[in-house]
């Protein structure tokens, strides 16, 4: 088999995700013995296990197909590509395409089309069905149908639980392991899906967890918030700053700490009613001294952003009497509109034309004490 890889990539450093452990090695190794031969997803990931330091855009570019079309039969061949992805060696270029790939996925409800192709399945069986036990014992058309329909119900109801719960467990398998990618490949864009995941099975979806998801979801957090920096601020996905604060009210003392740092270095002026909020009620002496530390500095960034939006008036009456500060123009002119607004001498500008200088009846009065003979 020829390497399907450039053999002129430098190597990774140490510290790249890229050195796999022998366990990562051996359960690779086992799922793609499941995968069919020859197809390009096995290729690729074998290819990765036997140099995971120097990968080609065609292996990584297969990978992500494989790990964005997710499919209610296909589950085994998403989570080996969302293995690989998380420890491939990719560009900045290729980690913003591939967060943003595992984004669109962990906002997924559940699997796609898994209940519906199995409901369909399943309707179909009970309509023969029904059709065999009417033709065997001989009932008339009426009967027919009724069966049908009672068949039809009592399958949906059984199909609609087993479609729920083997999604379910299978969609969350996916989600942890494209949270742990995103946790290996620790790049600002990726704090956005993994605050979505946690605050989604920390608040909504609390039946349907799995141990595996909720450790991958708390092991690849901090890992994100680490990367957070002041550039940061005002410039990812604008779901970020109010995941960060919602999520201090469902987890521990040490990654509320973690929240509030990264919330200091790049939140914006929503965080501060939730945050102040926050320390009116905790008990916590670490968590209410980086409040303390914190708010002021989103208080500032506050003010910042609703000063464009506040109007200024003045902090004291004027001195001069309302009367003189508008009042009209004595001998007023309603009667000869043309006196109102008319032009002076022409000024030359500088393209050469001449610019009318409009007078606003500010020599009218002079124009009225003229004579006729004048």
């Amino acid at each position: 088999m020829s390497e399907p890889f450039h053999p002129n990539l430098p190597p990774l450093p140490l510290d790249s995700p890229c050195h796999l452990l022998p366990s990562e090695i051996e359960w690779a190794t086992k799922q793609c013995k499941r995968l069919k031969k020859g197809s390009k997803l096995r290729l690729a990931v074998e290819a990765f296990l036997e140099h995971p330091t120097q990968v080609s855009e065609a292996d990584v570019l297969t990978v992500l197909v494989h790990a964005r079309d997710i499919g209610a039969f296909a589950w085994r061949k998403n989570r080996i590509a969302l293995w690989a992805l998380g420890r491939m060696s990719l560009t900045p270029t290729q980690k913003r395409q591939v967060t943003k790939v595992l984004a669109e996925m962990l906002k997924k409800p559940t699997l796609p089309d898994f209940a519906q192709l199995l409901g369909s399945w399943w309707f179909g069986v009970s309509v023969l069905t029904g059709l065999w036990m009417s033709a065997t014992s001989h009932y008339d058309a009426p009967n027919l149908w009724a069966y049908i329909a009672l068949l039809s119900m009592g399958h949906f109801l059984w199909v609609w639980l087993v479609a729920s719960i083997w999604g379910d467990v299978h969609y969350n398998l996916l989600r942890a392991t494209a949270v742990e990618a995103l946790g290996l490949m620790a790049v600002p864009e990726s704090a956005e899906p993994i605050t979505h995941t946690m605050y989604d099975i920390a608040c909504i979806r609390k039946w349907s967890l799995d141990k595996r998801l909720r450790e991958a979801v708390t092991e690849a957090l901090p890992r994100s918030l680490a990367t957070l920096t002041p550039e940061h601020y005002q410039r990812l996905e604008p779901e970020l700053v109010p995941n960060l604060y919602r999520l201090l009210n469902y987890v521990h003392e040490p990654l509320q700490l973690q929240i509030l740092e990264a919330l200091g270095r790049m939140g914006d002026g929503r965080a501060v009613q939730p945050l102040q909020r926050l320390l009116a009620k905790t008990r916590s002496h670490a968590v209410r001294d980086t409040l303390q530390r914190v708010l002021p500095i989103l208080g500032q960034r506050l003010q910042r952003e609703t000063a464009p939006h506040t109007l200024l008036r003045a902090s004291s009456a004027p001195q001069e009497a309302p009367e003189t500060l508008l009042r009209p123009l004595e001998g007023s002119h309603d009667d000869q509109p043309e006196y109102l607004l008319r032009a002076v001498n022409p000024v030359k500008s500088d393209i050469g034309e001449p610019l009318a200088v409009m007078d606003l009846g500010l020599q009218s009065s002079a124009t009225e004490n003229k004579s006729p003979s004048d």
